[in-house]
């Protein structure tokens, strides 16, 4: 029977990234990513304004038709640090002004648009009823946070298992996402490994002895990799990261192999 040695190595900066995503994303989707829809009956003298957040109950405002004069575009400055516009729809009556959105987006059309709508029913007396539905299209770049976070946190292989048979003197090597058994495999005999390392993709291979030092003008990101005597470089784990991550897991590769190496 082989004997086996074992070692498991989690990149838990991968995962906690793409929890910080999750969580970043949700709350910025609960605010931003909002749909309000009117609903105006001139036979009930009703206009009804409903705005409806991905979680939550929908807050129903409802109005007089006849005390609603125009919708107007407001402009704002935006406080972001580039500066430009922001723009909002808002219905005029005679005592308050109602936002038909919870925030100002930077594009005017979609509000230039939704005024003209309601503005074209209010003159018009012959109509009936009026339906509008209003999302800021931007506001659906929203969801990429949440998205991209699930993507990180359940597929990228955050987990690393290595064993020795000694028996076969072969290193196995298994990648895998936290919450699978099984993932990429690969299969190195001990004589062809000649060092373990750590390299950074676009500035080739780093000497594991600058691992304090500063690069200027950029952070450069590294991987622990398992170098064959061919030149081959293994990867560890197949995403780069920056800090001391990956020279933390260069050194117990290199402490859990070094017995075996030295044969």
């Amino acid at each position: 029977m082989s004997a086996q040695s074992q070692l498991r190595i989690v990149n838990k900066t991968s995962i906690l990234i793409g929890a910080a995503f999750m969580t970043l994303g949700s709350a910025l989707a609960y605010f931003f990513l909002a749909t309000t829809d009117i609903h105006c009956n001139r036979t009930t003298d009703r206009c009804v304004v409903s705005t409806q957040r991905i979680i939550g109950p929908r807050n129903p405002i409802t109005l007089h038709l006849s005390e609603i004069s125009r919708v107007d575009v407001v402009r704002s400055r935006s406080r972001s640090d580039s500066g430009g516009y922001l723009y909002q729809s808002v219905l005029r009556t005679g005592s308050d002004d109602v936002p038909l959105a919870p925030y100002g987006s930077s594009g005017r059309q979609q509000h230039d648009q939704l005024a003209a709508d309601i503005n074209q029913f209010l003159a018009d007396s012959s109509r009936e009823t009026l339906t509008r539905e209003f999302t800021a299209r931007w506001s659906f770049i929203m969801l990429f946070f949440p998205v991209a976070g699930v993507l990180i946190v359940f597929g990228s292989r955050s987990v690393v298992e290595l064993s020795v048979n000694t028996d076969q003197s072969v290193l196995h090597l298994l990648r895998r996402r936290w919450w699978q058994t099984s993932g990429q495999e690969v299969s190195i005999a001990l004589s062809q490994i000649d060092r373990i390392d750590v390299e950074s993709r676009g500035m080739g291979q780093i000497n594991t002895e600058r691992r304090r030092s500063r690069s200027r003008g950029r952070n450069p990101t590294y991987r622990a990799v398992i170098v064959r005597k061919s030149g081959e470089h293994v990867p560890l784990f197949n995403a780069e990261t920056s800090g001391q991550g990956a020279f933390r897991r260069a050194d117990q590769l290199r402490e859990f192999l070094q017995h075996y190496l030295e044969k």
